[in-house]
């Protein structure tokens, strides 16, 4: 998490914590395949500690990326009635050989079909089997999560990494990040000479 933030949760704290170890051993985490779980419900910092972590990957890696699971199911689906040299049919592929995978929203937003579950277990088995890092996040307990992406995707994703589990009220709109507004103030009347 960037070190602009400041935690206010025990659990922001314990997810700040993980993150910046693993951002700091950025090297030995892509050798050993190291993933990470992040669950808990929303607002509790999963997005921010997936995207910090590939800020951190892209200054040594080219490659890393992250992605809202629905989206690249949405984006995968919307190629399969169209011709078959449709990039969008290759949504989910694309994904497989990022050195760094930070995956999103991966179970919670919706019930999951069996075609759902296939892609996704389609690329999860072939990360782990190539040893390749994935983070992935969910608005779920660990019972849930095993049910929602499957046994077989949560087990993979189990032995790769930890498992950090969140608890808590949403921060969103209580977070305090310091430094430099990242946009300047919006203009609001503009000096026209006339010649």
């Amino acid at each position: 998490v960037p070190a602009s933030t400041h935690p206010l949760s025990a659990s922001a704290k314990l997810l700040r914590t993980a993150v910046q170890s693993y951002a700091d051993d950025i090297w030995p985490q892509y050798d050993a395949g190291a993933g990470m779980v992040l669950l808990g419900p929303p607002g509790l910092g999963k997005t921010l500690a997936l995207t910090a972590i590939v800020n951190e990957a892209c200054k040594v890696y080219r490659g890393p990326v992250y992605a809202s699971w629905p989206d690249v199911l949405a984006t995968l689906k919307a190629g399969i009635g169209g011709a078959k040299d449709d990039p969008r049919r290759e949504a989910a592929d694309r994904l497989r050989d990022a050195p760094f995978l930070a995956l999103d929203e991966v179970a919670g937003v919706r019930e999951a079909s069996t075609f759902d579950h296939g892609e996704l277990f389609g690329l999860i088995d072939f990360r782990y089997r190539e040893g390749r890092p994935t983070l992935v996040a969910a608005n779920a307990t660990p019972a849930q999560f095993a049910s929602m992406v499957g046994e077989r995707v949560a087990d993979r994703l189990k032995e790769t990494g930890p498992q950090l589990v969140l608890t808590g009220a949403s921060q969103r709109g209580k977070a305090v990040i310091d430094g430099p507004p990242a946009f300047e103030e919006p203009v609001t009347s503009i000096k026209v000479r006339k010649h």
